[in-house]
């Protein structure tokens, strides 16, 4: 099934008169032919489809006349441009059936990179082609009008392609009665910049899941090392993959201050590929690169657990987002290398399960008593270490008050927490205080399973970004 990405970009244009505040733009809101989980990459081999939409906020018929230009700042061809209108059509169109128009502009000369699309309620016979009578209907509209298309074959894999303006570009404001009353240019969306790449057929991407440092409906626990395992799939494409070089990004719209982003191997999975961590900058971006020796190739069919990615949040962050994305936007950042893969640029680069979004929850999660918030969630002696240094010794922040709050008295921790937390553990064994507002179903636990890895056998590089300006 076609997936098809919708991207809304608005632009309002301020004129004097009676268009106050009126809008009139021309932007890309579909596109079919991305690369699945991503908004600026097209696939090789693909029939690509923009879907132009038009915004008319006018009280008053338009003549559009625009020209478009597709082109490649690294020599990207593409074949068999085409356009026509969305069938069926919306309203403005309806009396329209199949116009096409000439791939050229007769203002830039005969071009296969230039097309133009005359709209109008009105013949003009002065034009150099076909013009297409609109019926506007009622005020204001917005249509995807029609559609763009054209081919890029295999070998246009890893350059880019812009599809932007032409000086050619005005509307002609009518009044009731034929004549022009006022031009305008319409705002324009872009200029639409796309990365081609080639995508094999098979299945071939990351994926991610949840370890330790979440709740049980998938939130993250503030002031927790978060853990998330990467599983690496080749699971219906057999080729031999001689370098595996993949860079994640975290961010937050509100402000998150993490720590200890890391990006580690599953020693024990990676086979005979050799295991190295990239830090190509300081705190968004970490990466796992995998290299075969010589001669030798991590063999498809494969779906392994390659690595995991960790991070720390802190307690003031409860309520807030964060997200986990793939970082694609510079080179050398996302590819699998491969003999059997397209030449050049000699690599594939796998799909991305898609950004994830978590919402950061209180640092208290469950029970209380976990003093130094490890990632098993369980207390133990070292949680009664905490709270002696904290109230007796370096008196050092705790990580999380709450769950310090062994007794859920409400105010410090003080030595009856202490105490509650050596009954627990090896007197009474009486169970632990409820966090604030925590609602546990009677099989829920807190005890996460964290796999282990040996990082002192892995090399870390310093990473020199490239230079692709």
């Amino acid at each position: 099934m076609k997936k098809i990405f919708c991207l809304t970009v608005v632009f309002i244009i301020i004129l004097t008169g009676s268009v106050v505040g009126e809008i009139a733009e021309i932007t890309v809101e579909c596109v079919q032919g991305l690369k699945t989980g991503t908004t600026d990459t097209l696939k090789a081999g693909s029939q690509v489809v923009f879907g132009m939409t038009y915004t008319n906020g006018y009280d008053a018929i338009l003549v559009s006349s625009n020209a478009y230009k597709l082109s490649s700042p690294d020599g990207a061809t593409w074949s068999y441009i085409d356009f026509y209108l969305v069938n069926p059509p919306p309203p403005c169109f309806q009396d329209l059936s199949y116009p096409f128009y000439p791939e050229s502009d007769p203002w830039d000369g005969i071009s296969p990179d230039y097309f133009t699309v005359v709209i109008s309620q009105w013949g003009m016979p002065w034009f150099n082609g076909p013009t297409y009578g609109c019926y506007s209907g009622p005020m204001p509209w917005s249509y995807e009008c029609f559609h763009l298309t054209f081919y890029l074959d295999d070998e246009q894999a890893g350059k880019h392609i812009v599809l932007e303006k032409t000086t050619f570009w005005v509307w002609s404001q009518l009044a009731a009665n034929p004549g022009p009353a006022e031009n305008l240019n319409p705002a324009w969306g872009g200029p639409y910049e796309y990365y081609i790449a080639y995508v094999p057929e098979g299945e071939v991407d990351v994926n991610y899941s949840q370890d330790s440092g979440f709740t049980s409906t998938g939130d993250i626990i503030a002031a927790r090392t978060v853990t998330i395992p990467l599983t690496y799939n080749s699971s219906e494409l057999d080729w031999d993959f001689t370098e595996l070089i993949n860079c994640y990004q975290l961010s937050s719209p509100d402000g998150i201050f993490w720590t200890d982003f890391e990006s580690m191997p599953y020693l024990e999975n990676v086979g005979d590929m050799a295991a190295y961590i990239l830090s190509p900058h300081p705190d968004d971006l970490v990466g796992l690169r995998f290299l075969a020796d010589e001669g030798e190739a991590l063999t498809a069919p494969f779906k392994i657990d390659m690595g995991y990615l960790t991070f720390k949040t802190v307690a003031e962050d409860a309520g807030k987002t964060i997200t986990l994305d793939a970082y694609t936007a510079e080179p050398e950042t996302w590819l699998w290398r491969s003999p059997q893969g397209p030449q050049p640029p000699g690599y594939i680069e796998p799909a991305w399960q898609g950004q994830i979004t978590l919402t950061v929850a209180p640092c208290c999660d469950g029970m209380t008593g976990n003093v130094d918030c490890s990632p098993s969630e369980e207390s133990d002696i070292s949680d009664i270490t905490r709270l002696i240094d904290f109230l007796y010794i370096s008196h050092d922040e705790l990580c999380c008050p709450a769950e310090a709050d062994v007794n859920n008295s409400g105010g410090d921790p003080d030595i009856s927490d202490i105490t509650a937390l050596i009954n627990h553990l090896y007197i009474g064994h009486d169970p632990l205080a409820y966090c604030p507002a925590a609602v546990l179903s009677a099989d829920e636990t807190k005890t996460d399973k964290v796999k282990e890895v040996n990082a002192t056998s892995v090399f870390k590089p310093n990473w020199v970004r490239p230079d692709h300006r």
